[in-house]
């Protein structure tokens, strides 16, 4: 049985429409707080969900608690050391906090005594260099107080202004991918090796955890 779940009623009523089989179902769910019983998933896939809560210890303690004996937790956020390390928040306007490796590894070990951490989403130059001039221009508002007055008006007094950037200037350079494209070596996934993997280039970390 693979029960899938999203808080947004629309989402949920879109995967019904498209996507039906005998063992398959879907639910409106608030991440947060699961309303299943202790220990009856094997497993939880939770792909970009974490960076977008409130209370991200909140979620991973329900999701241990809804997760069976030797069950996995298999999740996934954008890399903090690439996403605009320079800023105090994402540039995503949905995004409420991004973690580097070590946060995310920190975290999920609190909850899970064995993780294991992959990466995935190999940037190419350009891509390095947008979210690098991104980073720069919101690190220079952050100099002076009219700067950060700006500055907070881009990210607190207008959402649309946020959403038009974050598609215009973010999403730019990642255009919807073909499957063929989207099985390339880029995204890949590759296990994190500290001495190798190369931060600055690497968009996604994977979490894989368990007791």
């Amino acid at each position: 049985m693979v029960l899938g779940g999203d808080v947004n009623r629309d989402a949920v009523e879109y995967a019904k429409a498209h996507y039906r089989g005998k063992e398959l179902a879907f639910l409106r769910l608030d991440a947060m707080n699961l309303p299943f019983s202790q220990g009856i998933f094997d497993v939880i896939v939770s792909f970009e969900t974490i960076e977008h809560l409130k209370n991200n210890r909140q979620f991973l303690s329900a999701c241990k608690k809804v997760l069976k004996k030797n069950g996995l937790l298999i999740c996934s956020t954008p890399n903090r050391s690439i996403t605009l390390s320079d800023l105090s928040r994402p540039l995503n306007p949905f995004h409420l906090y991004e973690f580097t490796v070590k946060e995310f590894y920190d975290l999920l070990s609190e909850y899970f005594k064995n993780v294991d951490i992959y990466v995935q989403d190999f940037l190419n130059l350009r891509q390095i260099v947008m979210y690098k001039l991104y980073g720069s221009g919101a690190k220079f508002l952050s100099l002076t107080l009219i700067g950060r007055k700006i500055r907070d008006i881009i990210w607190e007094k207008s959402m649309d202004f946020k959403i038009l950037l974050w598609k215009r200037n973010v999403m730019a350079p990642f255009p919807f991918l073909s499957v063929k494209e989207t099985l390339s070596a880029r995204y890949e996934v590759k296990p994190f090796e500290n001495n190798r993997t190369r931060l600055h280039r690497v968009a996604n970390i994977i979490a894989v955890a368990k007791e």
